[in-house]
C-alpha cells in the first residue's frame, strides 16, 4: 500500500542511502511502522500490519526485515535515519513471476524531493534482478495521488476489492494494479509483451483469494 505524497524540498544525494534492510534494522523498522500509525497514515495500509500484529518475538521482526532471494524491504535512509520503506514479496504461483509491492511509505518531510523516484528504481531493479517480471500493487480508492504516480509508471488497473479494513480501523475500497517490470516495457510494447502482460493479469484475477472479492 502506498501513502499519499505531499511536496517537499530537495535533499542532497550524499545524505541519502537506499538499500535492502537487514535483520539489524528491525528496531528502526518497528519504530517507523509505529510512527506511521501515530501520524494517522495507517489508513493507507492493510494486510502488512495484520501480519505484523501476530509477531510475538524479536526474532520474527528480524526475519521480517532480512533480505532473502524472493523478498526484501528497501529502506530509505537520510543521514542514517530510516525515513521510508518499500516492500517486495512473492505473489501467487512462482511460475507467474509476479511480486507484490507493499508497505510503501516515505516520511512527509522528504516526499517529492527526488528520493521516491530513486527508491522506486531500486525496488524495480531488485524485483527484476530476482526473477520477477510483474508487480501487483494495491492502492486505497481515495488515494488519488498514489494512483496517478503508479499509472504514470505504467501500471494497469485490474480490479477493485470492496470494503477493505485498513490499519487505522477505517473501511474503504482498494484498487489493484499490475506493472510490467521489464526494462523494455518502458521503451516498447510488442505483441509478445502485451500477451504476457495480459496473462499475468488474468493469473491474478483467477487467484482463489480474489475470485469473490474483486469487482
Amino acid at each position: 500500500m502506498i501513502a499519499h505524497a505531499e511536496p517537499d524540498a530537495f535533499v542532497a544525494p550524499d545524505r541519502v542511502v537506499i538499500r535492502p534492510l537487514t535483520a539489524a534494522d528491525s528496531e528502526a523498522y518497528r519504530r517507523l511502522r509505529q510512527h506511521i500509525l501515530e501520524i494517522g497514515e495507517g489508513r493507507f495500509f492493510s494486510t502488512s500490519y495484520t501480519r505484523e500484529q501476530q509477531f510475538t518475538s524479536e526474532d520474527q521482526w528480524r526475519e521480517r526485515c532480512a533480505e532473502t532471494p524472493v523478498r526484501c524491504t528497501i529502506g530509505i535512509f537520510v543521514e542514517g535515519a530510516l525515513v521510508g520503506i518499500m516492500g517486495v514479496l512473492p505473489y501467487g504461483d512462482p511460475a507467474n513471476l509476479t511480486t507484490e509491492w507493499e508497505s510503501t511509505w516515505i516520511d512527509p518531510r522528504y516526499r517529492r524531493s527526488g528520493i521516491a523516484r530513486q527508491a522506486y528504481e531500486t525496488v524495480r531493479a531488485w524485483s527484476h534482478d530476482h526473477g520477477y517480471r510483474y508487480a501487483i500493487i494495491d492502492i486505497r480508492a481515495d488515494n488519488t495521488r498514489s494512483r496517478e504516480i503508479r499509472e504514470k509508471q505504467g501500471a494497469m488497473y485490474l480490479c477493485t476489492r470492496r470494503d477493505v479494513m485498513w490499519a487505522d480501523g477505517s473501511t474503504a475500497d482498494a484498487h489493484f494494479f499490475l506493472l510490467n517490470l521489464s526494462p523494455e516495457a518502458a521503451r516498447s510494447r510488442s505483441a509478445d509483451q502485451a500477451v504476457a502482460f495480459l496473462e499475468a493479469g488474468l493469473a491474478f484475477l483467477k487467484d482463489d483469494q480474489h475470485d469473490e472479492t474483486c469487482a
